[in-house]
């Protein structure tokens, strides 16, 4: 597993545009011998974009268009207008907090328990990739493409803050996986054509089943899927939940797999907003929990692996999503 840390690059930017992370214009004491009480001027848009086209941009160019066809709406026609709404001393802190604590031997263990639970091959671009970019607020994490290969893409302002990046990281590695195989990738791919998730049309059932098995990860790499299975709160902490969404999503589920499985191997872009899109709250506006499709996912993954042994786990991360929800339902005694 290579990991790719742009955060010298990053500082290099900021340090251009005058906001050099070792200079924190505000919290300089007054009267100190090292105090500036006035920040410079900002530069100009066009410095800005000029500045962050060079020096972090141009560099990373080929994973950062990827995160901007799969992840950024509007595409990279985008990009201009993005950097224009930075702010940039939230950027600054956000590279101070990301630079300066345990987040980067911590991600890249955990990605590197998650390889050796899981080698993948090297593929013709190499090993597979991790980057740690700063993105545009729009995900913490997820898998995109840098050229033609995928590659896992983490947003370091979200993730200096997140209170577990080594299982985000991990849950990654399992959508990491489930791509390397070409029959799955061809998903990313019409995502990225289609200009990103929201315009893509991906089968209710590939993301019910990608993002169950993607949750379960971090379990499997830790030897933790029985835990998982039998532990709501260790369930929740791989959902990255609170008890009381927990709580709602077991209380709704029944009703929940009526809703989803008719419709289940079409593309229904509200159901896929309503169960799998985060609306950064919570919960959505409807009194769901955010992303009560992961929490499906896993229920389905876990019945699976009932049936099937942990030591099936990589075998259902690259089996047809269809498949496998036939059979987990048939193990839920559910209709299809």
């Amino acid at each position: 597993m290579r990991v790719i840390w742009t955060v010298p690059e990053f500082r290099d930017f900021l340090t251009e545009v005058g906001l050099s992370p070792g200079n924190d214009f505000l919290a300089a004491c007054p009267g100190s011998p090292t105090a500036n009480p006035l920040p410079p001027p900002p530069p100009a848009p066009g410095e800005t974009i000029a500045a962050y086209r060079r020096l972090y941009f141009e560099p990373h160019r080929a994973v950062l268009e990827g995160y901007l066809s799969t992840h950024v709406p509007g595409g990279p026609a985008a990009l201009e207008s993005k950097v224009r709404a930075m702010d940039l001393v939230f950027y600054r802190d956000a590279l101070v907090r990301a630079d300066r604590g345990p987040l980067r031997s911590l991600v890249t263990e955990a990605l590197r328990s998650a390889e050796r639970a899981l080698p993948m091959p090297a593929g013709p671009g190499g090993h597979p990739e991790a980057h740690f970019i700063f993105g545009f607020l729009t995900m913490d994490a997820g898998v995109t493409l840098a050229g033609a290969r995928p590659v896992i893409v983490a947003a370091l302002e979200f993730l200096a803050r997140h209170p577990s990046p080594d299982i985000l990281v991990k849950h990654e590695y399992g959508h990491l996986f489930r791509l390397s195989e070409p029959a799955h990738l061809a998903v990313l791919t019409e995502m990225a054509a289609a200009g990103g998730l929201a315009a893509a049309s991906i089968p209710l059932s590939e993301a019910l089943v990608s993002e169950g098995l993607a949750t379960l990860t971090p379990a499997y790499v830790d030897g933790r899927l029985e835990e998982a299975a039998e532990n709501p709160d260790y369930l929740a902490e791989l959902l990255f939940f609170a008890p009381d969404q927990l709580a709602r999503a077991r209380e709704l589920e029944a009703e929940l797999w009526r809703e989803f499985l008719p419709g289940s191997e079409g593309g229904d872009r509200a159901l896929l907003s309503k169960l799998f899109w985060g609306s950064g709250q919570p919960f959505n506006d409807d009194g769901l929990p955010s992303r009560t499709g992961y929490y499906l996912g896993a229920r389905l993954g876990l019945a699976l692996l009932s049936r099937r042994g942990s030591a099936a786990f990589p075998d259902l991360l690259t089996s047809p999503a269809p498949e496998l929800l036939r059979e987990g339902c048939g193990i839920m005694g559910l209709s299809p």
